[in-house]
């Protein structure tokens, strides 16, 4: 409210600004994309199914091993959801953000060189957005 004390107008004028806006003061701006953003769980179940395996080998994590399936649906998520580093770990039982970033990198650069794996993630995002359309 202390913003608000350069108001010029009658007592009762400013009081019904104070009253209108006062709810407004403590209030985040939430920024659209968030609001209209996918959930993970939608991104995770469409990788799932189009590369035909379970959510257990989809989270099957293990060091020098690779689940393209896995960094597919991170960089996906990562795309879709408007989700910080951090709460996609969360998503993904991923304790070092920096593995998520890793995901995402390995992601592009191989999307970027990779026809196949270009023709593949379009076609898991059709189905994502396909999906979203329907609800």
């Amino acid at each position: 409210m202390k913003n608000m004390l350069s108001i010029l107008g009658s007592t009762a004028f400013k009081n019904d600004i104070r009253a209108k806006f006062s709810g407004l003061v403590n209030r985040q701006e939430v920024p659209e994309s968030k609001i209209l953003a996918l959930d993970a769980e939608r991104v995770i179940t469409s990788v799932c199914a189009h590369y035909k395996i379970s959510r257990e080998q989809l989270f099957l994590s293990k060091r020098g091993t690779e689940n393209l399936p896995r960094d597919i649906a991170i960089y996906l998520v990562r795309l879709f959801c408007c989700k910080t580093l951090p709460s996609v770990g969360k998503d993904f039982g991923i304790i070092n953000y920096s593995t998520v970033s890793s995901a995402v990198q390995r992601v592009k650069l191989r999307y970027e060189r990779d026809k196949y794996l270009l023709k593949e993630i379009e076609n898991i995002k059709k189905k994502i957005v396909k999906s979203q359309k329907r609800t």
